[in-house]
């Protein structure tokens, strides 16, 4: 039971169950249940709000919670509703809002780095201002490889060494010299330390806005003075949006020497060799990580006095969730490389992406704009829409489930009290399934939600439960009853079946 799907204001009490719960309560009951017992026996409204926020003013949140209930029919019948709802405000990027990130420490690894000229540096490369340090160094000012908003040339291969470290101006037009920090991968990954460009933590919200809200329904009549039915209805609508990185180049996607966009300097040093780009694009193009879900649940129950001491009771219940989401701009890795590859037109002067001008080109670079990645504020909104596409998820999940039971007491013993037993069956059947819409070239995407997957999934269970009161106020104490229950259950799924029994026993002594 997730507990956002339940108004706090029609819960009466929690109770946890500890140990040996799977007999009596499901065989996922391995470490105890926790149960929620709610107030429908409310009369009469409560309410409860509440506001909240940082002490530096952030991350406004409202929160608020109905109930009212009920009865009629001469008390024979009973109805309540409650209602929920929550609005959690974001805390800005970690290290613009907090002086302790802003400090941006970080593990850096001291294993195979690359200086400024090219060579190799580490505690494993004797003879290098690595050699004799630490193989990890826990230290501050963490900022990423070769990640800056204006462009830099990567210290890599195939460029020149000439033209390695060289960062854009912000206009993309001209060059200057970009400080690479230390403890830099070799292979243009992971963290390092100092240098030019952006805190490590720049793009990392603390917390991210979300806003939920929930209704609930129940009502119950007596049908007759043993027979009585309920019923339940829940809806609930759950919703979040995060900023999430931009992919930018692999250390693999090369600019060629060729480039329309280059500034004359950096061609000149690159001596006809292409270089690898390190580039943050958060600041240019927003991918948003929008999360929905919708949950609806419905239950009808009834309960018979069989007589004596004996109730049966069943139920029936029916839930679904359906959860939504989206990531608004994805990388598409072969119309990334495409636009990459920007150059001017011979027939009309014109700036355009290289694979448009051959004979038969590639059908994928049909609508091709060239991306300018040099500077702060190059990028038209044409090779945005080309190159960074969405991405979705929808994923549904259904649940019926079913029970019967039967308790009572098979004879009131003696002094010690009756002896109680309980038995029942249990079904369930479940199935989900996640899709991506069939989105063309999936594969090619830099970042997925992973593949479409379904399944199913049925689940029979049969239990017993008794209950041996041993003694009541006897020399050894004031009472002591043992409880044994077993569990059999039955699972199949896609033409497998597997069965489980459990068996559990406690006791309950008071001194």
């Amino acid at each position: 039971v997730d507990f956002n799907l339940i108004p706090s204001a029609i819960i009466e009490r929690v109770e946890t169950v500890t140990g040996g719960a799977s007999a009596a309560y499901g065989s996922d009951a391995i470490a105890g249940v926790v149960n929620v017992i709610l107030n429908q026996k409310l009369t009469g409204f409560k309410a409860e709000a509440s506001f909240a926020q940082t002490a530096r003013g952030e991350g406004k949140s409202w929160f608020g919670s109905l109930a009212w209930g009920t009865r009629f029919a001469e008390d024979r019948g009973h109805f309540a509703i409650a209602g929920e709802y929550q609005d959690t405000g974001g805390v800005g990027n970690c290290s613009q809002v907090r002086e302790w990130c802003a400090e941006s420490y970080d593990i850096f690894n001291n294993a195979s780095t690359v200086l400024p000229n090219g060579t190799l540096s580490g505690y494993n490369v004797p003879g290098s201002p690595g050699y004799g340090l630490p193989r990890y160094i826990v230290g501050p000012n963490s900022k990423q490889a070769f990640n800056d908003v204006r462009g830099v040339v990567r210290n890599l291969s195939p460029a020149a060494l000439a033209a390695r470290n060289k960062r854009f101006s912000e206009d993309g037009l001209s060059i200057i010299d970009f400080d690479q920090g230390r403890f830099v991968s070799s292979g243009a990954t992971d963290a390092r330390q100092g240098g030019d460009g952006e805190s490590t933590y720049s793009s990392s919200p603390l917390r991210t806005p979300s806003r939920r809200y929930v209704g609930y329904a129940f009502g119950s009549f007596e049908v007759t003075p043993t027979f009585k039915l309920s019923t339940e209805l829940t809806y609930a609508h759950r919703s979040a949006t995060a900023v999430s990185t931009a992919l930018g180049g692999r250390s693999t996607f090369y600019v060629k020497p060729t480039n329309a966009y280059l500034p004359a300097a950096l061609r000149t040093l690159l001596n006809g060799t292409s270089f690898s780009l390190g580039k943050d694009l958060d600041e240019q193009i927003e991918n948003e990580n929008h999360v929905e879900a919708n949950v609806f649940r419905g239950l009808i129950a009834g309960t018979v006095e069989l007589g004596g001491s004996w109730v049966a009771e069943a139920y029936y219940q029916y839930g679904q969730n359906d959860r939504h989401q989206t990531a608004s701009r994805v990388r598409v890795n072969q119309p990334f490389v495409y636009a990459l590859d920007a150059v001017v037109n011979p027939l009309n002067g014109q700036i355009v992406c290289a694979e448009t001008l051959k004979a038969a080109p590639d059908p994928r670079s049909a609508g091709c704009a060239p991306m300018n990645l040099f500077g702060t504020d190059n990028l038209s909104a044409a090779a945005i829409n080309y190159v960074y596409r969405p991405i979705y998820e929808d994923f549904t999940f259904r649940q019926h489930a079913a029970s019967v039971n039967v308790r009572g007491s098979l004879f009131d013993g003696r002094s010690a009290g009756p002896l109680g037993v309980a038995a029942g069956v249990d079904f369930r059947s479940e199935s989900g399934g996640v899709d991506h819409r069939d989105i063309p070239e999936y594969s090619d995407y830099g970042l997925t939600f992973g593949l479409n997957y379904a399944g199913k999934i049925q689940v029979v269970e049969g239990f017993g439960e008794a209950s041996f009161p041993v003694f009541k106020d006897g020399v050894l104490g004031k009472s002591l009853e043992i409880d044994l229950a077993g569990r059999y259950t039955r699972n199949s799924s896609h033409n497998v079946i597997s069965g489980e029994q459990k068996t559990t026993g406690a006791y309950s002594w008071k001194a």
